[in-house]
């Protein structure tokens, strides 16, 4: 039982968030390669626009905003309701907050940026998010 909880820990604490910060740098490297090759260039117009007709519609975004926010404020309760603070709590809880205002920040200004893989970059930052809250949960859960 030891062994897969630790299996678990890994996989979170490791495998995912380097997938997440790959898939991150990956959409800036989408970028350069689309300025230089048309048909990459097409195929991310039509993403795009599928994109922001269905779920990066800016009327979402407020609702995006207030999900965000509820789940940064129960976070913060969780980590104040538990009695055992250690390092690990604090560096998780500061990650998932610094990832939470950079997504904040890319759905608030989302209409002012014009590069072209912006729409993959915020859905590959929501992915982030999702990973840091589930570590954040899982390190709650462990460390009781």
């Amino acid at each position: 039982m030891k062994n897969n909880f630790r299996l678990v820990r890994v996989i979170f604490d490791v495998v995912l968030p380097m997938v997440a910060w790959l898939l991150v740098i990956g959409s800036f490297v989408l970028q350069q390669l689309a300025e230089t090759r048309m048909g990459l260039y097409r195929d991310l117009v039509y993403r795009n626009q599928i994109l922001q007709s269905t779920i990066l519609n800016p009327k979402w975004f407020w609702i995006y905003i207030s999900i965000i926010v509820l789940v940064v404020v129960l976070c913060i309760f969780l980590y104040i309701k538990g009695k055992n603070v250690n390092y690990f709590r604090i560096r998780y809880l500061v990650a998932f907050i610094g990832t939470s205002i950079g997504l904040i920040i890319l759905l608030y200004f989302y209409q002012s940026f014009h590069f072209l893989t912006f729409p993959l970059l915020v859905n590959f930052i929501m992915i982030l998010f999702v990973v840091q809250f589930i570590k954040f949960v899982i390190n709650i859960r462990v460390n009781k």
